[in-house]
Order: C-alpha cells, then structure tokens, then sequence
C-alpha cells in the first residue's frame, strides 16, 4: 500500500488498496460503490475516490455475525 495518504490521522486509499484491504475483488468494491451497500466513500470527483481506512474496517465489523440464518444472499 505504497500510495496511502494520511491526513489529519486518518488513512485514505485508492479503491484498488481498499478491494485489497478487505479481500474483495476491485470490480465487487466498484459495484458496491455503484449500488449501494459497501463501506462508505469520499468523491473526490466523478471519477476519483476514496476510501478511510476507518470506514472499511467499521463496515467489515458491520458484516460480522454470530450464524448464517437470515444472511446473506
């Protein structure tokens, strides 16, 4: 993760770093972005985005479930 920026003490990454952060592939994190339902984003145009580290890690602990009932598809 050689292009991590940190600002105010934060860590932002690109979203191929953050498809590597949370073991999804680029174009799932992509999608997500486009649909709805992934970690939170910040645009910084319509083609440029960013991902905090802080973010993706509140989103994966989101995801986290004691049993399979009533999950995911």
């Amino acid at each position: 993760m050689e292009n991590r920026a940190t600002l105010e003490n934060q860590t932002y990454l690109l979203p191929r770093e953050a498809a590597q952060y949370t073991r999804l592939s680029l174009s799932r994190l992509n999608r997500l972005r486009s649909i709805g339902g992934g970690p939170v984003f910040i645009a910084q145009s319509s083609r440029k985005y960013l991902y905090r580290k802080s973010d993706l890690d509140k989103w994966l602990g989101d995801l986290a479930r004691t049993n399979n009932s009533g999950g995911m598809a």
